[in-house]
């Protein structure tokens, strides 16, 4: 397996079969396909437009979808992001910082979303 994705959650995850009998890895993996980029779009224009407030409560709710789908480098990049919002107390953000975290979430996005397709077909 591509190294995008933690094999052992792509392994658990396949062994929970909800009433109807399919896949949560299935059920994720839609989810996610369907909704993922759209919000990484949506980050994208928190950080454009300053709102970081925003951005942080996004990176919180994206970080817990990636890294239960296993891809950790985006829940690593999207956690880094939301913990330096949280520690600022008022101070101005590092935007290289977070322009750098956030691009690491921008490139994830495509491998994932393909790798997550092979395992779905």
């Amino acid at each position: 397996m591509n190294s995008i994705l933690d094999a052992e959650t792509i392994k658990t995850l396949r062994t929970y079969i909800d009433k109807e009998g399919k896949c949560l890895l299935d059920t994720l993996t839609e989810i996610f396909i369907s909704t993922v980029p759209g919000e990484i779009k949506q980050l994208r224009s928190y950080f454009d437009s300053r709102d970081f407030s925003s951005l942080e409560t996004s990176a919180h709710s994206l970080k817990s979808t990636a890294g239960g789908l296993g891809a950790m480098a985006m829940s690593e990049a999207l956690a880094k992001i939301e913990e330096h919002l949280a520690s600022l107390e008022g101070a101005t953000p590092n935007e290289a910082m977070l322009s750098g975290w956030l691009k690491i979430v921008e490139e994830q996005l495509d491998p994932i979303v393909s790798e997550l397709r092979k395992l779905n077909s």
